[in-house]
């Protein structure tokens, strides 16, 4: 990937390490009137410490929108502004605009091997019909480094998530399609989809590897469906996706944090459980529907876990979330 993205940790030799980063938090913009650019943080209880909250300003970066988290690192974006932030250090890394032309992107950025501060920003979108394009940008660059693949048996479906591991970057729809760029050979090569494999799925880096997740919810509980869970591990050799089981060493005491689109991630030591957002059900008034029981869904959310040991559903907070909310990885 060195021979493709320039180093640009030049710029930020600088800027100082957080060892004592809370591991797991959740991201959403804060109560306050008078600004639309604070956020919260929420951070998860463990047996070390316990819940801790703080708010960040980001100015000029009002209602901005979380892309992706890693490492301690967001990245964000704001109408066609993108920028790399780190809530522990304050330091923001801008990044070229993005263009009208993108729509809908998945975006994430990897790290140098060394110093732990991100190397490269990578944004993933459909264009137009049989054509997808994989953008790479430097600090720096006015523009991004561009590179297409043209399949015309690609119908549009909007872009998932882009993850990056080594010199390769996985680029995955909502379709479940994925498309894999080699950095080195500048070679596209396309995954086939299974058959009737199209929603439910999250996208995860995990130890070096592509895991790909399935997980159906119950229309009335709102929690993961028994039995519904299912992960696969992605192997370059064969092209294949491998199902691991629940005994698997790269399973065991893994948590899955699932938030919408390309922002879930993993973190060892919780335990075998699932993170996840549960919509808030709120009842709805007699003039506007007829049965009395009647619910409808708001813009809050539960913050739960589902422990796939015991089959067990908790809530992790005892308050909700507004929309948006997000699951942020600050380890």
């Amino acid at each position: 990937m060195a021979s493709v993205c320039r180093n640009w940790w030049y710029a930020s030799l600088s800027y100082p390490n957080h060892e004592s980063a809370p591991p797991i938090c959740i991201m959403q913009p804060a109560n306050n009137k008078n600004s639309s650019s604070c956020y919260d943080f929420i951070c998860t209880p463990t047996s070390q410490r316990e819940e801790e909250k703080f708010t960040v300003n980001l100015p000029n970066f009002d209602e901005a929108e979380l892309v992706f988290s890693k490492h301690g690192w967001l990245l964000m974006k704001r109408k066609y502004s993108l920028f790399l932030f780190n809530p522990f250090t304050k330091v923001r890394i801008n990044l070229p605009d993005v263009k009208d032309s993108f729509g809908h992107f998945a975006g994430s950025f990897s790290f140098s091997t060394s110093l732990k501060q991100p190397q490269c920003v990578f944004i993933f979108t459909y264009l137009v019909h049989g054509i997808l394009w994989l953008r790479i940008a430097h600090p720096g660059d006015k523009t991004w480094t561009e590179y297409n693949y043209v399949n015309q048996r690609i119908e549009y479906v909007s872009a998932r998530n882009v993850l990056a591991i080594g010199q390769k970057v996985f680029c995955f729809d909502n379709h479940g399609g994925l498309f894999i760029y080699d950095l080195v050979t500048q070679i596209w090569k396309e995954v086939d989809r299974p058959a009737n494999d199209y929603f439910g799925w999250y996208m995860v880096e995990h130890q070096g590897e592509i895991m790909k997740l399935r997980v159906i919810y119950d229309g009335g509980s709102g929690q993961p469906c028994r039995g519904s869970f299912r992960i696969f591990r992605y192997n370059d050799d064969s092209t294949a996706w491998e199902r691991l089981s629940y005994d698997d060493v790269k399973v065991k005491d893994t948590s899955w944090f699932l938030n919408t689109q390309g922002r879930c991630f993993s973190a060892k030591g919780h335990g075998f459980k699932l993170y996840y957002l549960k919509k808030h059900f709120v009842r709805c008034p007699l003039n506007i529907c007829r049965r009395r029981r009647a619910m409808l869904p708001s813009d809050t959310f539960h913050a739960r876990f589902h422990d796939m040991i015991h089959g067990a559903s908790h809530s992790l907070f005892p308050y909700i979330f507004r929309r948006p909310a997000w699951w942020v990885n600050l380890a």
